[in-house]
Formats: C-alpha cells, sequence, structure tokens
C-alpha cells in the first residue's frame, strides 16, 4: 500500500490540502484484491480505489443485473442467457414486421447483392433506420453478423431489393426471438478461435469478406465480420490478411482475460482451413507473427464454423453452425442441459448429422471450439 501510495505521490496524481472548515470530506476507502496465477497461489496484491459516495449522494442498490440498454441476463445456476428478446420484439412492431413469416435463415443462400440491383427508394429512412437497428442487435446475435454487414453497405442509395432483403433479416429474427447467448460452467475452458475469409465475395469492388470469432467456454465471447479493405490477388493473401485481424484480436483478448480472471499461460489455436496461409504465418524468415502465443492451426473447411460470418449458408449448415456459437433458444436451455431442435422438412426422427463427423449432433463433436459438455439433440418439425 505504501508503494502504492507513494508511486501515485510521485508522478504527482493528487496534491494534499488542507480541508475547508465549511465542507464534509467524501470519504474513501481502499479495496485490496488478491492476484492469482494458474496454480492458485497469489502473484500480488492488487489495490482499488473505490468512493464511499452512499453516504452523500443519492443511490439505489438495484441488484445483480437483469436489464440494461436492451440487453436481457438471466442467471441461473452457473449459467447466463444473455439476449435482446424485448428488444428484438420492438423492432417487429417498429417496422411492422410482426405478422410476417418467418424465415430459417437471415440471408438467402449464395446471395451477391449489387448496388445497382432494383428499383431505388424515395425514402431512405425507413431503410437506414432498419440497418441501424438490425446492427444494435449483433451484440447477442453474432449469426447476422454477416448480413446486416452486407446490406449496410448500401445506406447511401439503397433500393427495393436492398429493403427486401433488410425486411427477410427481421423475418429470421422474428423465428428465432428466443435466441441468446448461453454461457454456462465447463470443466476446460480454453480461448480458441476461427478465422475464414470469402475471397473476392463481393460484386461491388471484389474485396474479400474476413471473419473470425472466440469461444471461452460453451459460447462465443468475440466476433467479427469486416469486409477487407484491399483487393487480395490470391486466396493465400486474402486468408493472411483476415488471420492478421483475428491475431490481433487474440493479443487483446489474452491480456483483458489476464487482467479479469487469469494469465493465459497457453497457446491459444486459431483454426483457419488454408495451408498455405498457415505455412506462410510460421515462417520465421518473413516475421514472427505467432510468437508463441498463437498457433494457426488447420481445419477441414466443412468444419469451418466461421462460414457464418463470410458467407450466406444453406439452412442445415448455418443452424449447425449457429448452435456452435453457442446461441440457443431460451426455452431449451433450462438448467443443466440444452435440447437443440432441428427444423427439417419431413417427419423423419433421426438426428441431425454434423459435417464434421457425419454422426448425430452433440457438443462433443465441438470439442475442439470449447464446448465440452454433450448435449441432447433431436429433430422437429416447427
Amino acid at each position: 500500500m505504501q508503494e502504492e501510495n507513494g508511486a501515485l505521490e510521485k508522478i504527482e496524481t493528487w496534491e494534499f490540502d488542507k480541508k475547508p472548515e465549511a465542507n464534509n470530506p467524501v470519504t474513501c476507502k481502499w479495496a485490496n484484491l488478491l492476484k492469482k496465477n494458474s496454480y492458485g497461489t497469489i502473484n500480488r496484491f492488487k489495490a482499488r480505489f473505490s468512493d464511499n459516495l452512499q453516504g452523500h449522494c443519492r443511490m439505489n442498490n438495484l441488484g445483480e443485473i437483469g436489464c440494461f440498454l436492451g440487453l436481457e441476463v438471466d442467471k441461473l445456476e452457473n449459467e447466463y442467457f444473455i439476449s435482446q428478446r424485448g428488444y428484438a420484439r420492438s423492432l417487429l412492431e417498429r417496422f411492422n414486421m410482426g405478422e410476417s413469416k418467418p424465415m430459417t435463415t437471415p440471408m438467402e443462400p449464395n446471395l451477391k447483392m449489387k448496388k445497382d440491383q432494383g428499383k431505388e427508394l424515395k425514402d431512405v429512412k425507413l431503410f437506414r433506420q432498419m440497418v441501424g437497428s438490425l446492427i444494435y442487435l449483433t451484440i447477442t446475435r453474432s449469426e447476422i453478423a454477416y448480413s446486416v454487414g452486407i446490406i449496410s453497405q448500401f445506406m447511401q442509395c439503397p433500393s427495393n431489393v436492398h429493403l427486401d432483403a433488410a425486411k427477410r433479416i427481421l423475418r429470421y429474427v422474428k423465428g428465432s426471438i428466443g435466441h441468446g447467448l448461453w454461457y454456462k460452467k465447463c470443466d476446460n475452458v480454453l480461448l480458441n478461435g476461427f478465422v475464414d475469409v470469402d475471397w473476392m465475395g463481393d460484386a461491388n469492388d471484389r474485396h474479400s469478406t474476413s471473419g473470425y470469432c472466440f469461444n471461452m467456454g460453451s459460447a462465443v465471447i468475440s466476433w467479427c465480420s469486416k469486409k477487407q479493405d484491399v483487393v487480395a490477388l490470391s486466396s493465400t493473401e486474402a486468408e493472411y490478411i483476415a488471420a492478421t485481424m483475428a491475431a490481433q484480436e487474440c493479443t487483446w483478448l489474452r491480456r483483458s482475460i489476464g487482467d479479469i480472471l487469469k494469465e493465459v499461460d497457453y497457446v491459444v489455436k486459431l483454426k483457419c482451413d488454408n495451408e498455405s496461409a498457415i505455412k506462410l504465418a510460421s515462417n520465421p524468415v518473413f516475421h514472427a507473427l505467432l510468437s508463441g502465443e498463437i498457433e494457426l492451426a488447420n481445419e477441414r473447411t466443412n468444419a469451418q464454423v466461421d462460414d457464418i460470418f463470410t458467407k450466406a449458408l444453406m439452412k442445415a449448415k448455418f443452424m449447425e453452425f449457429r448452435e456452435a456459437l453457442g446461441i440457443v433458444d431460451r426455452e431449451f436451455a433450462p438448467r443443466g442441459s440444452v435440447k437443440i431442435l432441428v427444423q427439417t422438412q419431413s417427419v423423419t426422427k433421426s438426428a441431425p448429422q454434423s459435417a464434421t463427423t457425419n454422426q448425430p449432433m452433440s457438443c462433443t463433436n465441438f470439442e475442439d471450439f470449447g464446448m465440452r459438455e454433450s448435449l441432447e439433440c433431436g429433430a422437429s418439425l416447427h
């Protein structure tokens, strides 16, 4: 404590002065926290300065968070379910989509949108409001990040085709109104991620779309779907640019986790499906990108969860990857287990097949994604 006080005085963080007789000082206290390493032993003491304002200001203790700026947090035993159900319902009402037909995917598979498609809208206000509202919804609904990112590129001069695409996303939201991020206690919590790219996928300027996501436990904690700033001349170059973005995010996550929880003392696996980009990143002649903290590992293309951030997928693949991200329906996320119901067009009762192993889909099929507890799966007609 004396060392910290001395350091604060040395850099002139504050100055000591006599208390005015007519004023009552605001009392304060030091809260000492223990910083522990991965072995559980004390690494160092951390002091936090907090003001005791309750005696001087009107303050209410609202207890644990339940709803904040549209984010709803449901706390269960060793579990948290974070969603924006109320906000999503308000969007459907605001844009008169409450009676629309629900969709199972946010965008038509393999859709490539262009600037000169359709008839230009006379009033662009409605479209811009839709896009802005949907961007906020991606806080907990990462599976629509790619679709929302695509329509947001046409904010300046939208057409009826772009408006229809935005309405389709709202129709998908209606069909998945209860979905959100389900964080539960896991025995083995390791940070790992996926990175992918859609090379020259933009039909307007031939730019590629980068996507990455990071998982720590049962659901994603960070994700991104963004068009690259330059035109990549090869798929290797595009994947390398995306891997660089993901590595930067991984470095920030490592440091943040170290400050909040404990030091990340293991190599974080970043999975990529381009072997040329992996070899380029691991070549010490060019650089030391990974520096012993990040390992760029190979992943089969059909098991690349990050595809959901770079392209519009077919229904079966989209739903498989959505659940791998930890986005499930609140109704099927009770205490202790979750039952995933997959929409099908037939009345068969066989479980859906995983694209990775051709076996019934379960949490154990996504072990590399950090989901260690098994899920009970089945098929159902909705």
